[in-house]
């Protein structure tokens, strides 16, 4: 699948659970009216960082990760400043499905990525089918 009909279908799978399942993202902490990022499990943590800088600059954002190999979403939730004590060994290169693996193997699911520019605190949640 090229990547113009992976982006198609992970916006696709997004939009399928809001209209069928909403109580999925009551679940992940998704608050109404905010915007939702989507993105595939290969896009770099600085390329979906600035999608939510641009698009969310001061409240909480819900990203949905789209992995086209199993049809699956993840979702994280990305909050300004608020550090953590986990630490990722990542960097901006890095994939978002490099940093959801990372933060799956936490206890606590949540860390916080810090830029020269900013910090950002980074909380993942349960994967569903698309």
């Amino acid at each position: 699948m090229d990547e113009k009909a992976m982006r198609s279908a992970a916006v696709l799978a997004v939009g399928t659970l809001i209209g069928f399942h909403p109580e999925q993202f009551d679940l992940i902490g998704h608050r109404p009216r905010s915007p939702i990022v989507v993105c595939l499990d290969s896009d770099s943590i600085s390329n979906v960082l600035n999608r939510v800088i641009c698009e969310v600059p001061e409240a909480p954002a819900t990203v949905a990760v789209y992995w086209a190999t199993t049809d699956t979403l993840s979702f994280l939730s990305l909050e300004p400043g608020l550090p953590t004590t986990q630490q990722a060994d990542l960097s901006t290169r890095s994939t978002i499905g490099e940093l959801f693996s990372c933060l799956e193997a936490t206890d606590n699911h949540r860390l916080t990525f810090t830029t020269a520019a900013s910090s950002t605190t980074i909380t993942s949640y349960e994967s569903v089918a698309a």
